[in-house]
């Protein structure tokens, strides 16, 4: 009887305890959660500024960046160079997903973006793989930037101007690089290819 009746006691604790640590979980995500959208309830610059997508830029919540730490680390007393790396990294994804995709770190354009360049691949469907599993934002939402982008540079140009990058500068030497990126262009058809030139001003 004194056997079954200390089983008894020990479930109920270990039910008591686990119900704690549920409750302690989600007070910590909720925590965090705030924290984020803390964080991420100012305006956002549209289209992003390519000055605000570098790692100096990247507002990270204290409270997220040490959880993750915690969690990665166990406390150690200074991570990792790697470490740091998937901080920052699972940091942008959560902000990323918390927000459901309003605010966009700077991994969730960068990424897409590097994804698009000849030298990785040209698919739209990675970049959707990529926006599914909360990588990135969506191939649509890649273009729609570029877009905004463009049509933000043609109206900042002087009447009968050129459209030219803001470190250009007048009546300073610049050396200018150009060369033509073709895909594919071997076809006989011709379908399927794309014909571009990149341009770089030093």
């Amino acid at each position: 009887m004194l056997v079954i009746q200390n089983y008894q006691l020990k479930s109920e604790i270990g039910a008591l305890q686990s119900a704690q640590e549920n409750h302690n979980v989600a007070q910590t995500a909720l925590q965090l959660r705030l924290a984020v959208k803390e964080e991420t309830s100012g305006d956002i610059a549209w289209p992003p500024n390519i000055t605000e997508l570098n790692k100096e830029h990247l507002n990270i919540p204290a409270l997220l960046q040490d959880f993750l730490r915690s969690l990665l680390t166990g406390n150690e007393a200074e991570p990792s160079q790697r470490c740091k790396w998937q901080i920052k990294s699972m940091a942008q994804d959560l902000m990323f997903g918390i927000t459901r995709g309003r605010y966009k770190p700077a991994k969730h354009i960068l990424l897409p973006s590097a994804v698009t360049c000849k030298s990785l691949s040209g698919y739209v469907e990675i970049i959707q793989l990529l926006n599914h599993l909360g990588h990135g934002i969506s191939y649509s939402q890649l273009e729609e930037i570029d877009t905004s982008l463009c049509l933000q540079k043609l109206a900042m140009k002087p009447q009968d101007g050129i459209a030219l990058p803001q470190s250009i500068f007048p009546h300073i030497d610049t050396t200018l690089a150009f060369d033509n990126i073709d895909r594919l262009e071997a076809t006989l058809s011709g379908g399927g290819t794309s014909h571009r030139v990149n341009g770089i001003a030093v």
